[in-house]
């Protein structure tokens, strides 16, 4: 005699949708990283600047919603990916601009990760103010905000970037 079992097809479409859930969101970030990591190889190929550009704003506006914690920080990376490529196509203010989106779009962000990404990013600020558009009292304020800001950290990647805000601003005093 066969034993019966309960039907669970009513309950396998809910697990098996479940599961392909769970597998969709690793695909989907690393998507988001395969994006990055394009963007950083066109730059990297020097001549192709627009196309690491326009990955970059691929990646931006696919991902910018996300509340996964890897796909916040590689649109927090797009982004000052984004800023450096604009820097080299000499568009200084849309670089300006794009450091300030990244500052207060994740400035709070408490992962140490997008914490390292904003730290470089107030500095690249001071830097286009500074050293490219000329506007050297804007830069002072940005390298003390990196100083007050990130003093304490004991993250030795941020305290490199505080200690060139802090070189920064003695030499320009």
């Amino acid at each position: 005699m066969r034993k019966k079992y309960k039907n669970i097809s009513p309950y396998l479409g809910a697990g098996f949708i479940a599961l392909s859930l769970l597998s969709i969101a690793p695909a989907h970030a690393q998507s988001a990283a395969a994006l990055l990591e394009k963007g950083m190889d066109f730059y990297g190929q020097g001549g192709h600047l627009d196309e690491s550009l326009a990955t970059y704003n691929k990646l931006i506006n696919r991902f910018s919603n996300s509340q996964d914690p890897e796909e916040r920080y590689n649109v927090a990376q797009a982004l000052y990916n984004k800023n450096i490529v604009l820097v080299t196509l000499q568009r200084y203010k849309e670089a300006l601009s794009t450091c300030n989106e990244l500052i207060k779009r994740y400035g709070d962000a408490q992962d140490p990760e997008i914490q390292r990404v904003i730290a470089q990013a107030l500095y690249s600020k001071g830097n286009i103010l500074c050293e490219l558009l000329n506007q050297r009292q804007q830069a002072q304020e940005v390298f003390t905000e990196i100083i007050n800001r990130f003093s304490d950290t004991r993250d030795p990647q941020i305290q490199r970037v505080v200690n060139k805000a802090k070189v920064y601003l003695m030499v320009r005093q």
